[in-house]
């Protein structure tokens, strides 16, 4: 009867129904039956050693985190959204600035040089800008093309800064 009772008690164990394999083994009086129930005993006592934290204590330092986050990103929230504002106002402000120096710097060139088309000026133009940017802008300006005079000015300008002529 015993051998049969461990057998049923192993297939018990097999299938993960270990509380009805200890009953059965605690009936019996065998050294295997003892063997496999301190196995299962053991099994069943928790690991030491292991940081066990109760659920209401994770709980509530989760809440914590997530006040603290929250506080925070709402000190940072107005900050950034002016920092993101001004940014934005400086992007289309040096647009436009970009802009009408690049018309000033095309209308002088087809002034000067006297072409029909665009497309020559419109290359020593973006070279101008990529290369020397800041001096040309020193150099022409809307009325560098008002008169011979002012022309002549900006040529000077543009020789002494090293920027060449228009082709």
């Amino acid at each position: 009867m015993s051998q049969e009772e461990l057998r049923r008690a192993h297939a018990l164990i097999e299938r993960g129904r270990t509380a009805e394999a200890r009953h059965i083994l605690e009936t019996l009086d065998d050294p295997t039956a003892r063997q496999w129930l301190a196995q299962l005993n053991a099994a069943r006592r928790p690991r030491k050693g292991g940081i066990s934290v109760p659920l209401p204590v994770l709980v509530a330092l989760g809440v914590v985190i997530g006040v603290v986050v929250l506080v925070i990103m709402l000190l940072l929230t107005p900050t950034l959204l002016s920092r993101m504002q001004n940014r934005t106002e400086d992007t289309a402000t040096q647009g436009a600035v970009d802009e009408a120096l690049y018309a000033s710097i095309l209308q002088y060139c087809m002034v000067t040089t006297g072409y029909g088309g665009e497309e020559p000026c419109m290359s020593w133009t973006e070279l101008v800008l990529d290369q020397y940017g800041e001096s040309a802008a020193v150099c022409i300006s809307p009325a560098s093309t008002n008169s011979p005079e002012a022309r002549e000015q900006a040529n000077d300008c543009l020789s002494a800064n090293g920027i060449p002529e228009p082709l």
